[in-house]
This record gives C-alpha cells, sequence and structure tokens, in this order.
C-alpha cells in the first residue's frame, strides 16, 4: 500500500480530460472551450433582441390599427 493516496480534489484538471487526451487527433475537428461559452451567448442575446424586437413591432403595429378605429 503507498503512502500516496489521492482522492477527487487532488487531481489537477489540466492532467486529466473527461473525454480523450490533449494531443489526439480528434480533438483537432472540435473547436476551443471558449466557443462553448462565447457561442451560446451570442445566440442567446441574437435570439432575445429578435424576439423582442418582433413583439415591439406587433405592439405598435397593434396600437396603430387601434388608434385608427378610435378615430374612425
Amino acid at each position: 500500500m503507498t503512502s500516496e493516496t489521492r482522492t477527487p480534489n487532488d487531481v489537477n484538471p489540466e492532467e486529466s480530460s473527461p473525454f480523450v487526451d490533449e494531443n489526439h487527433f480528434a480533438r483537432a475537428f472540435f473547436p476551443d472551450r471558449w466557443y462553448a461559452i462565447a457561442l451560446p451567448v451570442f445566440l442567446l442575446i441574437v435570439g432575445v433582441t429578435g424576439i423582442g424586437g418582433f413583439l415591439a413591432l406587433v405592439m405598435i403595429r397593434s396600437a396603430g390599427q387601434k388608434q385608427g378605429k378610435k378615430s374612425s
């Protein structure tokens, strides 16, 4: 029995990866980890902006039609 027993807290995240080694050929087909955060955040911002713009446009047009009916 060795005196060095490793617990999960002792594992260096750079020395172990949950999937494949850093130098494995398959890693060349995937983007960096930075894109795992940046791309969804960008898509979320664009999506929320688009949905908000659409709702604002519908509300403005709806208010204009109601105003036109009142003045007639």
